[in-house]
């Protein structure tokens, strides 16, 4: 587990709340590449930064999002994505509060290190700053959990369309779930490593609107399923691939 100082910009915690309580859209993403079906799948863009950093983008279509502290199973032909979330403290249990289709972990345990957040509600996710964890109150916790929401802590690298500024000068393969002005959905990938602030900047380069990082290092092992349905494996660390607590997930919606 790494921990890095980041400063966000103020929000009003009352407007987010609004916002989060009103739902988060539906979810939708358009297809990035030309492909034979309409349905459910994964498109695979490469692209390279102005920094010449590559990268792959997991653009999601006609998938809903989810969150679990159990491990997906691969085998499952309605899963597409599946990822490791929130970082996993040295304890091995999640680091910060988080809560799974309304059953809320780790209630006594935001981590006011940790600035952002992902919120999904009925398969659409939405990323937000949570003001150093102050946001996540119980009144907020136990609202979201009596909606059926999922909920997880991480650090938001691209807040509004600007990268954030990090003190970890630390350089490894980065990744993080992205979301566009226009309401597509990707993971962004790096193949190169860079260090966290370059990673946001490079992000909002892309136009992402906002970008929320998800544990990498030794426990970055991932998958995807490709058009033929074969299982692709990415993250470039795999050693503590068991030791994962926590997946962020795409899956059909039919």
């Amino acid at each position: 587990m790494r921990f890095m100082k980041t400063t966000a910009p103020l929000v009003s915690s009352a407007m987010i709340i609004t916002a989060l309580i009103a739902g988060v859209g539906d979810g939708r993403v358009d297809a990035q590449q030309s492909r034979p079906s309409s349905g459910a799948r994964i498109d695979v863009l490469s692209k390279t930064a102005r920094s010449g950093v590559r990268y792959q983008l997991y653009f999601n279509n006609n998938c809903s999002a989810a969150f679990s502290n159990f491990r997906p199973n691969a085998r499952d032909g309605k899963l597409f994505f599946c990822i490791p979330a929130a970082f996993t403290a040295s304890d091995n249990n999640i680091d910060g509060v988080f809560i799974c289709n309304g059953k809320v972990g780790n209630s006594d345990r935001v981590n006011p290190r940790i600035g952002g957040a992902m919120i999904i509600q009925d398969g659409a996710c939405r990323i937000f700053p949570t003001n150093g964890g102050k946001l996540l109150t119980p009144e907020f916790v136990n609202h979201s959990a009596a909606r059926k929401d999922s909920l997880f802590q991480q650090f938001q690298v691209v807040i509004q369309g600007h990268g954030e500024k990090f003190s970890d000068k630390t350089v490894c393969q980065r990744r993080g779930i992205a979301t566009f002005a226009d309401g597509k959905l990707a993971i962004l990938e790096s193949i190169d490593p860079l260090s966290l602030t370059d990673f946001g900047l490079d992000a909002a380069g892309f136009g992402v609107q906002d970008l929320l990082y998800t544990d990498m290092g030794p426990w970055s092992e991932g998958w995807y399923r490709n058009a033929e349905g074969k299982i692709i494996v990415i993250g470039q660390s795999r050693s503590l691939t068991h030791k994962q607590t926590n997946w962020f997930y795409l899956r059909s919606k039919s």
